[in-house]
């Protein structure tokens, strides 16, 4: 189920990020996520792992994936079988 969050990159790119708006924009997002009983989240923007703290603070019944990590993980494999 996709979400659009269209006020969390203008939050994260500010010279300060505001906690409480940040805040109040995630719980906007994360109800309908919640409402409809999704478990896991997949960031879908390289900006929304910076959030990652508040948002399982806010959900802490979620299970957020970072496609980068996983990426990073995934290439660093191959990488180090290919290095033997």
């Amino acid at each position: 189920m996709p979400v659009a969050a269209p006020e969390l990159v203008p939050l994260i790119e500010a010279l300060q990020m505001d906690e409480r708006a940040i805040r109040l924009a995630l719980r906007k997002y994360l109800a309908p996520v919640l409402d409809a009983g999704v478990r896991t989240v997949i960031h879908g923007c390289t900006h929304y792992p910076l959030l990652q703290d508040y948002m399982q603070e806010l959900s802490p019944e979620l299970t957020f994936i970072d496609p980068a990590q996983c990426l990073a993980e995934r290439l660093g494999g191959q990488l180090s079988a290919g290095a033997t």
